[in-house]
């Protein structure tokens, strides 16, 4: 090889590590652009790379003490940084992408915080997952709103069913009441009905309203 050649392919090998880094950086800064909680690992859960947000969501939940640089945690495996019994339920829903080879989404809570959970599988050339990528998205407001909503849905769903001067079921309720009595399982099972008559009720009723 001439001088020349060698010159050539130093140069080569420049540019390339050059694009290398790069690349690098572009990668990371579209990483921690989102908001979003992104983490690739290797299916023993050593983490290859992850955004800031990840970094600090680890930080918060790991029992072991964390590198205040993202980077800190590279090589490391993740199941470590879990709080006790995260690491079981984890690791199960990995293994079922694994083996499935199927993306899984699914939504968890702790200490308050709710978060929407996406694990991709990545495969090789040969269609072997190989590798896992991870982002989660923290939902907690939108999930306080739902639960909000789905409270006062049943509260008026509740008032919808009851008398508002005295509080007691209306007819519709009462029929709905007795219907699922009579349709419960159990041969065994006897219902009674009461009737009362209130004397003197007309006058309350003209007077106070039915």
């Amino acid at each position: 090889m001439t001088s020349e050649q060698l010159a050539h392919e130093i140069e080569q090998h420049r540019l390339t590590a050059d694009a290398l880094r790069e690349s690098e950086t572009t990668v990371r800064a579209l990483l921690d652009a989102t908001t979003e909680t992104a983490l690739l690992i290797d299916l023993d859960g050593r983490i290859l790379a992850l955004n800031e947000v990840a970094h600090q969501r680890l930080k918060r939940l790991s029992r072991l003490p964390v590198g205040e640089r993202a980077d800190d945690l590279i090589g490391r495996c993740v199941f470590d940084l879990f709080p006790v019994g995260l690491t079981e339920r984890r690791k199960a829903r990995n293994d079922k992408v694994i083996q499935s080879g199927i993306p899984a989404r699914f939504e968890d809570e702790r200490n308050g915080t709710w978060m929407d959970n996406t694990i991709y599988p990545i495969f090789d050339a040969k269609g072997n997952v190989v590798k896992l990528a991870i982002f989660s998205y923290d939902i907690t407001d939108h999930k306080w709103t739902e639960i909000t909503l789905q409270r006062v849905l049943r509260e008026e769903q509740e008032r919808a069913r009851r008398d508002p001067l005295t509080g007691v079921l209306n007819h519709g309720a009462i029929m709905e009441e007795l219907e699922r009595l009579v349709k419960e399982p159990g041969t065994d099972t006897t219902h009674a009905v009461l009737l009362v008559d209130a004397d003197g009720l007309k006058a309350l009723n003209d007077r106070y309203g039915h």
